[in-house]
């Protein structure tokens, strides 16, 4: 019996110390008075301090800043509408016309175009078929207006077709759209001016 009361006394003085040492904190019962007023002083600073400062606000600037770059994110995530526009052929024999001459064939072909939805400085490439020895292919630059012009050698009459092979930006990127093929059939006689509008 004297073992389990000595235990019981023991907790209580345990209990007794770690609430007292609880106790001794900020605010609590064995805080100095010392402890208590340095502790005071610096609490009422506190608030004068937060008291002086304003809360910030939103300026102008940053607000115009979002909404810009908000707007920048927007366009550059939209998709570009897709091209169109018309395609023509035409052909000069000699003697050949403005900037026809000297491109090594018997006779110039000419493929031109009006295409919509095209930055200018885009590259439009042409594949040509049929009976005249032109080039597989020709590529062209597209001005401001969406027009190009592309004059060709060709060797002999007969048919010629063309068919837009794409159409990429100045930096490289290929463009969706489509236009519908042309055909002419190259003869002897008056020449064919191209004409896609």
């Amino acid at each position: 019996m004297t073992d389990l009361g000595g235990k019981r006394a023991l907790l209580i003085g345990v209990t007794t110390l770690a609430a007292l040492l609880m106790a001794c904190g900020p605010g609590q019962v064995c805080e100095s008075y010392t402890d208590k007023d340095l502790r005071l002083q610096q609490e009422q600073m506190m608030r004068e301090a937060l008291m002086r400062t304003p809360p910030p606000t939103p300026t102008p600037t940053s607000t115009a800043t979002v909404a810009a770059a908000t707007a920048a994110a927007a366009a550059a995530s939209a998709t570009p509408a897709p091209f169109e526009g018309k395609i023509a052929l035409g052909f000069d024999h000699p003697p050949f016309g403005p900037g026809n001459a000297g491109l090594g064939g018997s006779s110039a072909g000419i493929v031109c175009g009006l295409l919509v939805n095209v930055p200018a400085g885009s590259i439009i490439t042409v594949n040509l078929t049929g009976g005249t020895g032109a080039p597989a292919s020709v590529n062209s630059p597209i001005a401001g207006d969406g027009s190009f012009s592309l004059p060709f050698p060709i060797q002999s009459f007969g048919p010629m077709n063309a068919t837009v092979g794409g159409v990429k930006t100045a930096a490289g990127a290929a463009l969706i759209g489509t236009i519908p093929p042309a055909a002419l059939t190259v003869a002897g006689g008056a020449d064919v001016a191209c004409n896609a509008r």
